[in-house]
């Protein structure tokens, strides 16, 4: 009766480890699922960055083409017109020899007298061809700084994201350029089987840490969604609480009509005009009480740049999110246009406006140590 009750023990015992070794074979394991979408992922993948690339060289052949058509077509011209000259003097200098030629055939008399004529016209002098450095191919127009020109012209066909999707953090519809998400069920991307987050949101795949972060979001005419920047952590729980600071969220939701802020206990607002594209600025500000730096998160109407809300975020390491909740009304990142972030980048003023308060702080506070350490030195 005691081995009955040992064996039937251990039978008990090794139950869940035969029913995990079932799975494991039979493929229904969340492990053998997840390798099934690895697999899967790094297909889709490898053809994105197929086609991709594809666009790049069919870029560059077209591009290529029309410039060699370029230089065949100024070599052409210029050939042309010096075998023009070329065809003009062969004639000419034909009809001279074959007049003095003539000339030359006529009694000595008629010789004589026009003698000066034939002199004139055997001293034959060429034509001025007008040659100069213009008259040679234009190299420097065809082939300086080429590379650079032909990236210029690719800014249209390689826009610049500042934000871009994370597919991983969402069973939502991301699309195939990571810039754009839906609430749909057709997905570019098959479903991800450890997606289990119940607030149908999408992250950035970056953190936003520099002192100064904005992107743009284009919301159409949608009338359900929300937006704004959240801890990783606080995305990646199987959330089913409120979108709030406390849970490590910051943002702004549209309900029809009214417009609420996630960290507000206020009343939900109207606003006069519904913007198409909100912009979202995350910046970096020093609190003079406490000399402590916080986050300061702004909502804009990016056509004009007014404020709809704007709050302080605590923590660190935000990360964009968006929940589109109209089905079929998707939420776009807007790209930046490539020439101005370049200019940008040179126009310090214009780049570090929100910053300048601290910089004349910090400036201050040099001073200050100084002024202090020669007061010292001078006692």
């Amino acid at each position: 009766m005691w081995e009955e009750l040992d064996q039937d023990q251990i039978k008990a015992a090794v139950r869940p480890a035969e029913k995990v070794l079932e799975s494991l074979r039979n493929g229904t394991a969340l492990e053998r699922k997840v390798t099934k979408y690895i697999e899967s992922q790094a297909e889709q993948t490898e053809k994105q960055i197929k086609e991709e690339f594809e666009k790049l060289h069919q870029f560059l052949r077209e591009e290529e083409e029309a410039r060699r058509a370029a230089l065949r077509v100024e070599e052409e011209e210029k050939k042309g017109k010096l075998e023009r000259w070329i065809e003009q003097e062969l004639q000419s200098l034909s009809d001279r020899l074959m007049e003095v030629e003539e000339e030359l055939e006529n009694d000595d008399v008629t010789f004589l007298s026009n003698f000066d004529h034939i002199m004139t016209r055997a001293r034959h002098r060429l034509s001025d061809p007008q040659l100069n450095s213009g008259s040679l191919i234009d190299v420097a127009k065809h082939v300086g700084n080429l590379r650079f020109r032909v990236w210029e012209k690719m800014k249209d066909l390689c826009p610049y994201y500042p934000v871009v999707l994370d597919p991983n953090s969402s069973h939502m519809s991301v699309s195939g350029d990571l810039v754009c998400v839906r609430h749909s069920v057709r997905r570019f991307y098959s479903p991800n089987p450890l997606q289990k987050n119940a607030n149908h949101l999408v992250l950035g795949s970056e953190v936003q840490n520099a002192s100064f972060n904005c992107w743009d979001v284009e919301v159409g005419d949608s009338k359900h969604w929300t937006l704004g920047v959240c801890r990783r952590s606080a995305a990646e729980k199987n959330l089913t609480q409120p979108l709030t600071p406390q849970n490590g969220f910051w943002g702004l939701s549209r309900n029809g009509d009214f417009y609420n802020v996630l960290w507000s206990t206020e009343a939900p607002f109207q606003l006069r005009r519904p913007p198409k594209t909100v912009r979202v600025k995350l910046m970096q500000r020093l609190d003079l009480n406490n000399w402590k730096l916080y986050w300061m998160l702004r909502f804009l109407d990016a056509s004009n740049e007014s404020v709809i809300a704007c709050d302080i975020a605590f923590g660190r390491d935000f990360f964009p999110f968006l929940i589109p909740k109209e089905r079929n009304a998707p939420l776009r990142i807007v790209p930046v246009n490539v020439k101005m972030t370049m200019e940008k980048k040179f126009n310090f003023l214009e780049r570090h406006m929100d910053m300048i308060p601290l910089y004349v702080i910090g400036f201050l506070m040099v001073l200050l140590v100084f002024l202090v350490m020669l007061l010292v030195k001078l006692h």
